[in-house]
């Protein structure tokens, strides 16, 4: 049940998570500490739209200023969209009247692209997890479902650390 200022109320002795009454409790004092600020900068990609977010990064705020580092060939049109984009700004974060950011300092500069994810170099399958693959795959009776079906299973293997099983342990002590 609700009363006039949206605000949760337990009439009937039920429990109520903790997560659908936090922002209405708190709200007011983590915008007031900036804890709705700190969501600029982590969820930039999902406040602008898709050539924006790829052609700035929020800098800085001070105030209700946000300070954006924009490449040179993207800052006039950040200049032309500004108020959509503080729009979707305090949309975002949930401020209603009272904004949050209501000015944008544009910084030209060049945007760091983001690194690709690192992949572990491949090693080779030993003689034994070869056959061992073979040995899986054998009963399939078409030949092209077998070969892909072992293609798949050593790029699988190849991409993982070597398993360490008993039967290595003595060959290795050997």
């Amino acid at each position: 049940m609700s009363d006039r200022k949206n605000r949760t109320r337990i009439t009937d002795g039920r429990f109520v998570s903790l997560g659908r009454i936090l922002p209405q409790a708190a709200g007011r004092a983590f915008r007031r500490k900036g804890f709705a600020r700190a969501r600029v900068f982590t969820d930039w990609t999902d406040i602008v739209d898709h050539d924006t977010a790829e052609n700035s990064r929020p800098a800085k705020i001070s105030g209700s200023t946000l300070t954006v580092i924009v490449t040179p060939s993207h800052a006039p049109t950040m200049q032309v969209q500004e108020p959509v984009i503080l729009d979707r700004i305090n949309t975002y974060l949930g401020t209603g009247n009272d904004p949050v950011i209501d000015r944008i300092r544009l910084k030209q500069g060049y945007i760091d692209a983001p690194q690709p994810p690192r992949r572990r170099p491949q090693r080779t399958l030993d003689a034994a997890e070869t056959a061992h693959l073979e040995r899986l795959v054998e009963p399939v009776a078409d030949s092209a479902l077998r070969k892909a079906l072992l293609d798949l299973g050593r790029a699988v293997m190849e991409s993982q650390p070597a398993r360490t099983t008993a039967d290595t342990i003595t060959k290795k002590s050997d």
